[in-house]
Parts: structure tokens; sequence; C-alpha cells
């Protein structure tokens, strides 16, 4: 969270916890998602509850969500990828400001990618289960496995171009989830200063992409 917020825009936050949205049936009872590690919302919208680290905010504030794990390889990545999908689902079905949205998964450590059909398979599988050409790009869209191997979905031409790519660039992967943080945060900026926030190639780095 502290690095993170050495580089976020002055118009956005980052702050852990929930979101909280009124329940459609009854607009005098309200629905909440599950807890969210991270998330990073546009401090122009007013905020429900704020104190210290934590907060509550409507789902047309938030950009981000981040989960944060120690060892993503011992700790049931479909779980963690299923979590994820549902807090995006809610945010999407709670909101009148959603266009393109960040659902990240950070972990610190994983030994090795040994089986990569296997980690393609997981991710794909468990975006599909729920995911059709209005939706997936609410779901988790990238993933850093450690500080080498990261993971994109790319979303170009109006859903007619979307696949997952897997890059091992040596010591970078957590690099470039700020830079593509910044992107869509503010993709005019990061695009004209682009060697700036993306100082190597990462194509030439890629192990795997499915179409």
């Amino acid at each position: 969270m502290n690095i993170i917020k050495k580089f976020l825009p002055k118009n956005y936050s980052i702050w852990t916890w929930f979101i909280v949205s009124r329940w459609t049936e009854r607009d005098s009872e309200h629905i909440s998602s599950n807890q969210i590690d991270l998330i990073i919302y546009n401090n122009s919208f007013p905020t429900l509850f704020s104190e210290w680290d934590f907060i509550i905010v409507t789902p047309d504030s938030v950009k981000w969500i981040i989960e944060v794990k120690s060892n993503l390889k011992n700790q049931w990545i479909w779980k963690v990828i299923n979590k994820c999908n549902e807090n995006w689902i809610f945010i999407k079905n709670n909101s009148n400001n959603c266009w393109w949205i960040f659902n990240w998964v950070f972990s610190y450590y994983w030994s090795q990618i040994k089986d990569y059909n296997k980690v393609k398979w997981i991710i794909r599988s468990k975006t599909d289960e729920i995911s059709d050409v209005n939706n997936i790009k609410y779901l988790v869209n990238h993933i850093s496995f450690n500080a080498d191997i990261f993971l994109k979905y790319w979303n170009w031409d109006n859903n007619r171009y979307n696949k997952f790519a897997l890059y091992n660039i040596k010591a970078l992967s957590y690099s470039y989830f700020i830079s593509n943080l910044l992107w869509v945060l503010n993709n005019s900026a990061t695009f004209h200063e682009r060697a700036l926030w993306y100082p190597e190639d990462k194509e030439t780095w890629k192990i795997w992409t499915d179409f």
C-alpha cells in the first residue's frame, strides 16, 4: 500500500476492506462485497466510512481491487480467483460507472511455475465459468506470481481481441504491476512517456499466450 501511494495520481487513494451498495430489491437494505485487501478508488466520490487504513466505499468510485497473497501456490489459486471474480461481479452489478477496471492478484512468492499449461487452464477455466463477451473485462485480468512471473489479460478492439499472456520478465513483475496500474488510471500520461514506465519490452519474454 505504501509503495503504491507514492505513484498514485492525487485524485486516487488506496485503502482496504469493503465495498457497500444498496440492495436493489429494497433500498432500505444494503449488501457488501467480500473483504478486499486493497481498493483503489476515485477520491472525488464521497466515502461511507473512513478510519485509519479502513474504508467503506460505493461501487461507482472503485477503479482497482488487489488481492495480496504471501505464496499463491500454497493458497488454492482457484479459490483466490473465484473470490476476486465475485468481487468484481458485485461491483459491475451495482455500479453505473464501470468501463475498464483492474482486478489483480499479487503474490510475493511462487517458487517455480513449471507447469504453464496448468496455470493457463486454471486462469482460463475459472474465468470462463462466469464470463461472456460483455463481462470478461471485469474478472481477474492481471496476476503477479512473484518478482519474475507476470500474467496479463489483453482486451482490445471492443472485445474482438482477447487473450491471456504469461511473461517471465526478470525482476520486473512488480514494476510492471505499477506501470499497468498507472496506465489504467491515466493512460495518456503513461503512453506519451512509455519509455519511462515500460523500460523493457516484456513481449520478448513471453512464455505463452492463448487466443
